[in-house]
């Protein structure tokens, strides 16, 4: 994960958005001009097992609603 170093960094997207709007230029170029520094955390492996398991349960719960949504709407 990369963790900004900007006190804003929700405003700073949304400059680099808009810096890629008015010139016609891309997202990466934009990004490239006004990206500071930044920390980056690595992943650590105790806790590996227990997020790859809830990322498990995130799926079949996006599938599960999929399936009561479809059911709903044929009601």
């Amino acid at each position: 994960m990369i963790v900004p170093a900007a006190e804003e960094p929700v405003l700073l997207g949304s400059a680099m958005l808009g810096r890629a709007a008015a010139t016609g230029g891309s997202l990466d170029t934009a990004m490239a001009a006004l990206s500071g520094s930044a920390e980056r955390i690595e992943p650590r492996a105790e806790t590996r097992r227990f997020h790859d398991a809830k990322h498990r349960v995130f799926l079949r719960m996006q599938e599960d609603f999929a399936t009561y949504s479809k059911e709903m709407q044929s009601a």
